[in-house]
């Protein structure tokens, strides 16, 4: 019995080296070999359903009754800030990297923006709900 043919050539070797030729050379803009990461797309999707979850407590993600609320709010609370530092990180040490060899304070920014987001939260949460309640009371601005 003979091996099949495959459906499709081979990619040409070529490709592959100039490919990996354009990746070459400092301040590349769209290439990360350097090893430092970018936030995470899923990662900060995920965080978006957390903050849903804090935000709308009972409407999205898990149910939590009055007794356990404050421990879990602010179990989640602290979840959420090191996971969102992170991701911060990443994105304030990126655009560092791309525009200077010496890496600014990129940790120290990060820490800022996730202390100010996280201390935030409350106020947002404030004015979902104002919205939310003038939109069920019919208020056309809020539709």
């Amino acid at each position: 019995m003979s091996t099949p043919r495959p459906i499709h050539p081979a990619v040409p070797a070529n490709i592959a080296d100039e490919l990996v030729e354009s990746y070459e050379g400092r301040g590349q803009p769209y290439q990360h070999l350097s090893g430092y990461s970018l936030p995470s797309y899923p990662e900060v999707v995920s965080l978006i359903d957390d903050l849903r979850e804090l935000l709308f407590p009972g409407f999205v993600g898990q149910r939590m009754g009055p007794a356990d609320a404050r421990a879990y709010v602010a179990a989640r609370l602290e979840e959420v800030r090191a996971r969102l530092r992170l991701q911060i990180y990443h994105g304030i040490h990126h655009r560092c990297m791309q525009h200077s060899i010496e890496c600014e304070d990129c940790e120290g920014q990060a820490d800022a923006a996730t202390v100010t987001l996280i201390n935030a939260l409350p106020e947002v949460r404030r004015v979902l709900m104002t919205d939310w309640v003038a939109a069920m009371d019919g208020d056309p601005a809020a539709s």
